[in-house]
């Protein structure tokens, strides 16, 4: 059988390092060498210049980090990272139960951010792979071919702070849905 694959992007591996690097250039050793137009700016650039192949290199890191690849085919799901063959998470159709769509309900500081997954829920009635619908194409023709082998729960979940629960950790707890 053919393998279908979705190809996703996560933007928090590249926000994690851009976070790093401000940090390192607002709090820098002091150079004397450092050009006029990097001061303007409000930082030590000169870090930057000086470990030009670093920088480069740790950001072509996260980039490939960044990208994974959810493949499906007779066999089960398997998620993996992009140009680095290493297998992030794989589970065979046996393994599932259901699959079921989420919106998860996060509070933060200035407010309420919603996310939009899939969670494919163990024997166990935990969730034993997770990803996000966005930042994902081919999505559709993915899920076609995961109806096939896989049952779908029909209602969509809206969960409030499920931090241990998308993570496996703890069970679902259906009577938490809003429909």
């Amino acid at each position: 059988m053919k393998e279908f694959k979705s190809i996703g992007y996560s933007y928090w591996p590249i926000i994690l390092w851009v976070v790093v690097l401000s940090a390192i250039i607002k709090n820098p050793k002091q150079h004397s060498n450092t050009s006029i137009l990097f001061n303007l700016w409000g930082g030590d650039y000169s870090f930057i210049l000086d470990n030009i192949f670093f920088v480069i290199s740790s950001l072509l890191l996260v980039i490939v980090l960044s990208i994974n690849i959810i493949s499906v085919d007779r066999t089960g799901i398997v998620k993996k990272l992009f140009l680095i063959p290493i297998v992030l998470n794989t589970k065979s159709w046996k393994n599932i139960k259901y699959y079921i769509e989420v919106v998860e309900i996060y509070n933060v500081q200035y407010g309420k951010s919603t996310t939009e997954a899939i969670w494919f829920i163990g024997d166990n009635n935990k969730v034993c792979l997770r990803f996000e619908k966005r930042f994902r194409n081919n999505l559709d023709e993915v899920l076609k071919i995961i109806d096939k082998f896989e049952t779908k729960n029909n209602n969509k979940l809206k969960i409030s702070n499920p931090y241990f629960m998308s993570k496996g950790w703890t069970k679902i707890k259906l009577t938490e849905t809003k429909p």
